[in-house]
């Protein structure tokens, strides 16, 4: 009886440990169904976005720039589903080990019953039981044998529902692995699934480059048409805001205007994207052409998203200029205190200069482009300085999408 006792509590303690790790191992997956569930819709919103551009009747840099988004996406799909199916090997093999310890405690506990049968069986008559007590010494005596007797019988009735109670977990154990190894099948038809469409992006995106890299005087013009056009929006918001500093002294700024500059500061990483929903095709600061292989300067971030969609605010504040740059359509710009928010790329604006405006309010319609076949917002963040602004990323004031 006493090696049962060790046997079911080391049970115990096994499947009492294999709880708590799976309850750990369930917050774990949760978490990578979420990240899951986000980058599935990342896929799905990029394709959409690719359809639209592919209507056009020849390829664009912003084709590649979003199949490369949508590749990146699905590679990191296929690491989360190789994680998880990691988890599920672990969680078979502690399940595998606690159906081995129920089952040799079942064993054993069957063979304890059986000998606790047998020797029922051979001192089985009421007359024995009965001889058994009134042949004791004295009282006390036969008092000790009738509680041996009832412990006897409880213990009986105990030993039968611990093998119940053995089977019924042995059985839903058994379940939890077919169930485990099932959903395991899943997951690796489903990252092969991932894998082979991985593979048809990666060789869509080596056509796709193949294609743009024979347009490379018209993608050099592009270029430099761009940073004519950045160049033009940086001397305009410059100008912008050297005129408001001789003309208002914005640096000794009203205990509003501070409070509200604080505010802003204090929501960096927090701020609402400046549209619903859209991906960054090109990001804040110096990065390389992805087909011409030259150096480019953004002075924030390009998001390109659906035609139709609106630009917004990312903060309250107040409408410092609404102006019109050839070439990118119109730009508002947004005062915060001493930061300062840009929308260009715009069609229609909805707002103008000395407005107060609060956040997510819509600002303007984003301009399509009709030849490349994509809807593109250019923002920027910066922080007024004495003699200019500095260029700040905005990736790292908005909150992650």
């Amino acid at each position: 009886m006493q090696r049962h006792i060790l046997l079911l509590i080391s049970t115990i303690w096994l499947t009492l440990g294999c709880m708590t790790g799976f309850a750990q191992d369930k917050d774990k997956k949760e978490q990578l169904q979420k990240e899951k569930q986000k980058l599935e819709q990342n896929i799905a919103y990029q394709k959409k976005l690719l359809q639209k551009t592919k209507e056009t009747k020849d390829i664009s840099l912003i084709q590649l720039v979003i199949l490369e988004k949508k590749i990146n996406s699905r590679k990191q799909l296929v690491v989360l589903i190789r994680r998880e199916v990691r988890m599920l090997d672990d969680e078979i093999i502690e399940t595998a080990a606690v159906i081995e310890s129920l089952q040799n405690d079942l064993v054993n506990l069957k063979e304890e019953y059986a000998g606790i049968i047998r020797n029922a069986y051979k001192n089985r008559s009421h007359y024995d039981r009965m001889l058994f007590i009134f042949s004791s010494n004295d009282f006390y005596q036969a008092y000790r044998r009738i509680r041996y007797l009832q412990q006897y019988n409880e213990y009986k009735r105990k030993q039968a529902g611990l093998i119940i109670s053995t089977q019924q977990a042995l059985e839903q154990k058994k379940k939890e692995l077919e169930e485990k190894k099932s959903e395991k099948k899943k997951l690796l038809g489903e990252e092969e699934n991932q894998r082979v469409a991985l593979e048809s992006e990666k060789s869509e995106q080596g056509q796709a480059l193949t294609k743009l890299q024979r347009q490379e005087q018209s993608l050099r013009d592009d270029i430099r048409r761009k940073e004519a056009d950045m160049k033009k929006l940086q001397k305009a918001i410059e100008d912008i805001i050297a005129s408001e500093i001789r003309e208002r002294n914005r640096f000794n700024l009203t205990p509003e205007a501070q409070r509200l500059s604080d505010n802003f500061e204090k929501n960096k990483g927090k701020l609402p994207w400046p549209l619903l929903q859209g991906e960054i095709s090109s990001s804040f600061g110096e990065h390389v052409h992805p087909v011409l292989g030259v150096k480019t300067y953004n002075n924030g971030i390009d998001i390109v998203t659906e035609k139709g969609s609106k630009a917004r605010a990312v903060f309250d504040g107040e409408v410092t200029a609404v102006i019109t740059v050839p070439g990118s359509g119109k730009a508002v710009l947004v005062r915060h205190g001493l930061y300062l928010t840009v929308y260009s790329k715009l069609e229609e604006v909805y707002v103008q200069k000395g407005d107060q405006i609060k956040t997510k309010q819509d600002i303007g319609l984003i301009m399509n482009n009709d030849t490349e076949g994509k809807t593109e917002l250019h923002f920027e963040i910066r922080k007024a300085m004495q003699g200019g602004s500095e260029k700040l990323n905005p990736v790292t004031w908005l909150f992650p999408m």
